[in-house]
């Protein structure tokens, strides 16, 4: 049977605010870079598929990108722990949202890397920073 189309823009949304890296206003899924008035900020998209006949397992592939301002501060200070922060998931009561979903094992596809010299993006100057990890979630 089929389970219940999970909500992965919710569950990750509320996993990266949980993290209390950036401020809720700094962390989205999917908008308009321009949208930002700050850096750093965070993107974040993912797809989504049953897990063969799994009831609720899900396989997905989450895109982040971190804008920063290029700066080794910045690095350290917001990308590292965005890293740590996603494959913390995987510990048990780690990656769970009540009513939204849980993460069970977090693999790097592609670890935080420097894409560019960076942008100007509505009068700011920013360097995207692009991670993509295979997860497994499941409904919760």
């Amino acid at each position: 049977m089929t389970a219940e189309l999970i909500d992965n823009d919710q569950l990750f949304q509320s996993l990266f605010v949980a993290g209390g890296i950036l401020t809720p206003d700094q962390v989205a899924a999917e908008v308009d870079a321009d949208a930002f008035d700050q850096i750093p900020f965070l993107i974040h998209s993912s797809l989504i598929a049953q897990d063969a006949n799994a009831d609720g397992l899900w396989r997905c592939q989450l895109q982040v990108t971190v804008y920063t301002d290029g700066t080794t501060a910045a690095f350290r200070d917001v990308v590292r722990p965005f890293y740590t922060l996603v494959h913390s998931w995987d510990f048990p009561t780690n990656g769970i949202v009540p009513g939204v979903g849980s993460v069970e094992r977090v693999a790097d596809v592609q670890a935080f890397n420097r894409q560019g010299k960076g942008t100007s993006l509505n009068n700011k100057f920013v360097v995207p920073y692009i991670g993509s990890f295979e997860l497994s979630i499941r409904n919760n």
